[in-house]
């Protein structure tokens, strides 16, 4: 991120807190088709989702091989979902292995459709397994939740597709805000670095990604999904297309 500095000369910012973009998924969804390896990976995303009601979920992120499985495939339920009640207003993180079974199941604790900003943190490492899963800054995952799941396995691997805000049922987009998302293949276990949860969000770098520890493949720091800083291509947005691409 550049800024002007003393006397009108662009200089490098130091670490700062980004915003977020007056994004709302009706318009579409944005993706990214890349190849998609390794056993882990860690996501960080900050979003803004009023409750809402039809009997659906929507999926403000997703990550798939094309004609594979789901990486990750990310879920938050209306305030009238019929299929679990007691996933009403909250997330559901899923990590499939390559032939299409369980590796991770995760609900969260607490509401997250309820208008305020939040920041998830998931990464996972499916060999071990193990996963770190946070929203601001506290542990999401509800391990008494009676569908919850995490075992070991091989996740799918090759061509695939990043989508953010892309319908997953009756033409249903994601009808929220969305800020910032990374994302990095390695397992990372450092959630309040992004967000504390006394502090609030931290300010981050993308100069020497310390938090990362190492540049990220996406990072889409200012909340602009196709000006992004990270190791691959810009994101792009779709309009009127359903269905993650």
């Amino acid at each position: 991120m550049l800024q002007l500095g003393h006397q009108g000369i662009i200089c490098t910012s130091a670490p700062y807190i980004p915003g977020m973009m007056n994004y709302n998924g009706v318009a579409g969804h944005y993706s990214l088709v890349r190849t998609l390896g390794s056993n882990t990976y860690t996501v960080v995303l900050k979003f803004n989702l009023d409750a809402f009601s039809g009997d659906k979920y929507v999926a403000p992120v997703n990550l798939a091989v094309t004609g594979g499985t789901h990486r990750l495939h990310c879920l938050i339920f209306s305030d009238d979902y019929t299929g679990d009640t007691s996933l009403r207003g909250r997330m559901q993180v899923y990590v499939q292995t390559s032939a299409g079974g369980t590796i991770v199941i995760h609900e969260s604790i607490e509401v997250v459709a309820d208008g305020t900003d939040k920041t998830m943190f998931f990464s996972v490492n499916a060999s071990a397994p193990a996963t770190t899963w946070y929203i601001n800054g506290v542990n999401a995952d509800d391990t008494g939740h009676p569908s919850r799941a995490l075992n070991s396995g091989g996740m799918d691997t090759g061509s695939g597709g990043i989508t953010l805000g892309a319908a997953v049922q009756q033409d249903f987009f994601f009808p929220g805000r969305i800020g910032y998302f990374g994302y990095r293949e390695a397992y990372l276990v450092n959630p309040t670095d992004f967000y504390h949860p006394t502090k609030g969000l931290q300010k981050l770098d993308e100069v020497g990604w310390t938090e990362w520890l190492s540049q990220p493949l996406l990072w889409e720091a200012e909340g602009i999904m196709d000006n992004h800083k990270g190791l691959a291509a810009n994101m792009v947005l779709h309009t009127g297309v359903t269905g993650p691409t």
